[in-house]
């Protein structure tokens, strides 16, 4: 529990286990509670021992990053660097409020040239959950104010350890990626984005006519990919 009172993690243990860890979790410079209770068992008294442990170099999400405006950055991971994120989804409820405040995390994914990128997910070590990671893509919108465009999600489930996304041509820039539970599923979670850089490759948002990418027609080949059946990949060129 942090200092505003949310729920950050919650975990079990089992009377025939010797030792039980909890999932990691990004923590925030500041005071946590942790609060132990008895579950089922057949006595009314309970002896335990409690440790903490914190990893000051992981690479972790920076509260608050509630909307886009206020992402995380994330660097990317390469063939030869891996840049494994932990966050975590907090309950937010408030006691004194009808409405529940769901928590998400975004961060930001600076590419520094075209290519491709694929997103992870990853489920915790004990009392995994269900969680969504969704990414996007600035278009100019209205008065050339940029307009975040989904390009696809994936989820992965308590009975998951890790998913990866289909692979998604970039360009160089700046995308978005989202990071929810979901049923209200809340915890730690971990989260990178592997890039691999690509002239050739497909850049998103390219789903109609007007944001096709332009080819050249001089023999190279361009790798793409469908990120699912609502996927459409758009390119153009010109023919004298």
């Amino acid at each position: 529990i942090n200092a505003n009172g949310e729920d950050v993690l919650t975990f079990k243990s089992k009377g025939e286990e010797a030792k039980t860890s909890s999932a990691p979790f990004a923590a925030e410079k500041g005071t946590y509670y942790a609060a132990v209770s008895m579950g089922q068992s057949h006595s009314a008294t309970l002896e335990y021992t409690l440790s903490a442990t914190i990893d000051t170099a992981a690479n972790t999400e920076k509260e608050p990053n509630d909307d886009a405006s206020k992402a995380s950055a994330m660097a990317l991971s390469t063939a030869n660097v891996k840049k494994q994120y932990y966050g975590t989804i907090a309950n937010k409820d408030d006691p004194a409020s009808a409405e529940i405040e769901v928590d998400v995390d975004y961060y930001s994914l600076d590419i520094p040239a075209a290519g491709a990128i694929y997103f992870y997910l990853y489920n915790g070590t004990s009392n995994k959950g269900n969680y969504k990671a969704t990414l996007y893509a600035y278009l100019d919108g209205a008065n050339a104010q940029p307009v975040a465009k989904s390009l696809g999600s994936i989820n992965i489930t308590a009975n998951e350890e890790s998913v990866i996304s289909p692979s998604v041509g970039v360009n160089a820039g700046n995308y978005l990626l989202k990071i929810e539970g979901v049923n209200g599923d809340v915890g730690g979670y971990q989260a990178r984005v592997y890039y691999l850089a690509d002239d050739n490759s497909e850049y998103e948002y390219n789903n109609v006519k007007e944001y096709a990418n332009q080819i050249k027609t001089t023999g190279g080949v361009y790798f793409g990919s469908t990120f699912d059946k609502a996927d459409v990949d758009y390119y153009r060129f010109y023919v004298n």
